[in-house]
């Protein structure tokens, strides 16, 4: 039997790049017996070998090629081509002169970015069971909302299971898919599924000294930075030398449209400190591993916040202006403080670094979390060996 696993993960986004990996390595560790071949599509053909996630094929080469397609996550609802396509480029000025014309002329943008992506749908992740001609067409732990878009809502309708990861995306959902369901996001279950003899096996020797000593993360995107980075800079300084700590600035998200990396190097050089570190570009597991090991994490990725949650590292967002992060740390309460100020970073800081109540309430709270997200592969589980039963 084969499965197709549709998502970005085309692009380098650790939390998209993460998703396939994960998704495939619970069902093979949950169905030893099973003989299943796995297939990934994005938007585009890829290779992300390099960052030990997956190459993908072309979505439209998904059409009529597998017995089952999940969709494995993120915020796919919303997405439009032009938004794909945008975050898909490299070229500086090309980015410049598409947004120039999005501005204008965002149906005719949205429309060639469409053609050049081969999209066959409305939407790009919102996909036609029919057009697919598989036997299930599954959703997993997927934000966003669709909008005005009969399209969209019409093939929605046909899809077999759909768990949404926000309570406001769910609120929506419903009205369209009565069999929509509610779970925390896939990636919540991390620690579950990856050893940490897995994980050290795919870390380099300069992240393992890298993480040696104390530290906390600051991650932030290049759109959310703007006109912050001097004061991020001078609380990641005042934590630092008050509390003698390191600071690891981590890039998450590479992909135009994140571009974490361009925001962190400009608070490196404004920093000037010792104490504060930003490693070369990591492999999903290096990423996972110095989130794994810091002490507290704040920033403006919502897989950052998942996987700290994952393994009960104390956690606060950078930002109110990301809908979908806001959403999620609402829905699921994982953070005393769901939002800090860029202003108060240091005086938040101190009343979750080394908070045992905090730590001990984040734990016990992880574990329930971790078990709803279990509950969610066993759905899909069991839909993916009913069908193969049945081949």
């Amino acid at each position: 039997m084969k499965i197709g696993l549709v998502g970005a993960y085309d692009r380098n986004n650790f939390g998209d790049l993460l998703m396939p990996v994960l998704f495939e390595k619970q069902y093979k560790l949950n169905n030893p017996e099973k003989e299943i071949e796995f297939r990934y599509y994005g938007q585009i053909k890829s290779d992300m070998n390099y960052l030990k996630s997956y190459s993908t094929d072309y979505l439209k080469n998904c059409y009529n090629d597998c017995d089952i397609v999940i969709v494995v996550g993120g915020e796919v609802l919303t997405a439009s081509y032009k938004l794909m396509y945008l975050n898909l480029q490299k070229n500086k000025l090309k980015i410049f002169l598409l947004r120039c014309l999005n501005k204008l002329f965002p149906k005719f943008v949205d429309y060639v970015a469409k053609k050049r992506l081969i999209g066959l749908e409305s939407k790009p992740w919102i996909l036609d069971k029919d057009k697919l001609k598989c036997k299930k067409l599954i959703y997993n732990t997927v934000g966003g909302k669709i909008g005005n878009d009969e399209i969209s809502e019409e093939n929605l309708k046909k899809v077999d299971y759909i768990s949404m990861r926000s309570k406001h995306d769910f609120d929506n959902m419903i009205k369209i898919n009565k069999k929509a369901c509610i779970y925390p996001d896939s990636v919540t279950s991390i620690s579950y599924f990856f050893s940490e003899e897995e994980i050290l096996k795919n870390v380099d020797s300069d992240i393992r000294e890298l993480t040696k000593e104390k530290y906390f993360i600051i991650q932030i995107d290049n759109r959310d930075s703007k006109g912050e980075i001097e004061k991020i800079g001078d609380q990641i300084n005042l934590i630092c030398n008050s509390f003698n700590i390191n600071c690891i600035l981590l890039p998450i998200g590479y992909a135009q449209g994140h571009e974490d990396q361009v925001a962190l190097n400009k608070i490196l050089k404004y920093c000037k400190n010792d104490k504060v570190k930003m490693p070369r570009m990591t492999n999903i597991y290096e990423t996972l591993y110095i989130l794994k090991e810091a002490e507290v994490f704040i920033g403006t990725s919502l897989h950052g916040i998942i996987v700290s949650t994952s393994y009960g590292v104390p956690h606060m967002v950078l930002t109110n202006k990301i809908k979908k992060l806001l959403n999620y740390v609402q829905t699921w309460e994982t953070t005393p403080i769901n939002y800090t100020k860029v202003e108060e970073i240091s005086f938040n800081f101190k009343k979750i670094y080394n908070n045992e109540e905090v730590k001990n309430r984040l734990l016990n709270y992880r574990d329930e979390l971790i078990k709803l997200s279990l509950e969610n592969f066993n759905n899909i589980n069991s839909i993916i060996n009913e069908v193969n039963q049945n081949e």
